[in-house]
């Protein structure tokens, strides 16, 4: 009975040990690890998704050259400090 009680004794310290093993490498190594899921999962959806996106989009306007003229400034405009 006593050699049941310690394999269990033994066992259950063995799972402990294991258990704070575990958190104390994914605590760890948890950037990379986010990391790595991300260049995975990105490189999964883009090539499900392929061209879609990219056909989807509108075309973006260009920037004009020149734009209009300055607008007037009003007497009231500047520092915020009240005129009386």
């Amino acid at each position: 009975m006593q050699k049941l009680i310690n394999a269990i004794a033994i066992t259950s310290g063995a799972v402990s040990l294991t258990l704070i093993g575990s958190g104390i490498f994914l605590y760890a190594n948890k950037d990379s690890l986010m990391d790595s899921a991300k260049e995975k999962i990105m490189a999964e959806v883009s090539a499900l998704a392929g061209n879609a996106v990219k056909d989807m989009m509108p075309a973006t306007p260009s920037l004009p050259t020149t734009t209009g003229p300055v607008a007037p400034r009003s007497k009231r405009s500047g520092l915020g400090v009240p005129q009386f």
